[in-house]
């Protein structure tokens, strides 16, 4: 049995597989152990060059795909319809009478042509779909590109507490820049993953100070407290763990990434991309 798919229902699955494929690869990179990325230092970027021509190429199909319905649908005019008999001689017109036939000639008959449909030409939706190709090419290469410059994938992030109050408030959208442990130093702001077995119960990233750095073996460690916070963190942080120091922050910006955590907040987004998306398909009743 051969299985046939519509176009539309097509796009709509690259549609869901580059969304699919986006979200895993950045849920990937922040869980990431921070201690992974020195060894693969190339490996990552190149993957992450390869994730996002896979969500542009994905996108680009998506969007050829489902642009076309869009397109303004024309009716045919009507016409004439001339009726013959077997003869093909004719004898009656569309919606007129019987017609008076003084002399009639053998012709061969004449089939009924098919009434030919006009529509527009599909340039329009092939620009707009290379147009959409090409957003998608430069959102994520401009985020690549400044995970690059920042020398980490967690370029920003958002203050969720106020334990660093009034240094960083909720809300603050902080900008992170990944440096080596020896260049941290006592007073740095650090952005960190929060070491096991503590991690079991403190989400992570954490954004505190630094208040000692211990030496063992060789490895640097970080003693970490709020500004906003009476005593110490009760970890010690392992230079694997550390994302990156604050470079600077942006007021109130980072409410927009602490709404779109909400699990409520960002399945009614994603509902409302998804029916956008498929009105048109539901709208054609499926075809």
């Amino acid at each position: 049995m051969k299985l046939q798919i519509s176009r539309s229902m097509f796009g709509v699955i690259c549609l869901s597989a580059a969304i699919g494929l986006l979200l895993y690869w950045v849920m990937f990179m922040n869980v990431l152990p921070r201690i992974l990325r020195p060894q693969a230092s190339w490996v990552l970027p190149l993957i992450s060059g390869i994730v996002g021509a896979s969500c542009s190429a994905l996108f680009y199909f998506a969007a050829i795909n489902l642009m076309p319905s869009f397109k303004w649908k024309h009716k045919v005019g009507s016409g004439i319809v001339f009726v013959r008999c077997g003869d093909g001689v004719l004898v009656r017109t569309s919606g007129g009478k019987p017609i008076m036939i003084h002399r009639s000639f053998p012709v061969k008959p004449v089939l009924p042509a098919k009434p030919v449909r006009t529509q527009r030409s599909s340039k329009p939706s092939w620009i707009r779909a290379l147009k959409t190709s090409v957003l998608v090419a430069a959102v994520m290469g401009g985020y690549f590109m400044i995970t690059y410059a920042f020398g980490t994938f967690t370029p920003f992030i958002a203050v969720p507490s106020g334990s660093m109050s009034p240094t960083l408030n909720i809300g603050d959208l902080i900008f992170v820049k990944g440096v080596d442990a020896e260049q941290i130093h006592v007073g740095d702001i650090i952005v960190f993953n929060v070491p096991s077995p503590f991690d079991r119960t403190t989400p992570s990233p954490i954004v505190h100070r630094v208040v000692e750095i211990l030496t063992e073996n060789g490895a640097i460690y970080f003693r970490t407290k709020g500004d906003n916070e009476s005593e110490m963190d009760p970890w010690i942080v392992p230079s694997g763990n550390v994302v990156g120091i604050v470079a600077g922050k942006m007021p109130m910006l980072g409410y927009v990434i602490l709404y779109l955590r909400n699990i409520y907040v960002l399945a009614s987004i994603i509902a409302v991309l998804a029916f956008w998306t498929l009105y048109p398909y539901l709208k054609r009743g499926g075809k």
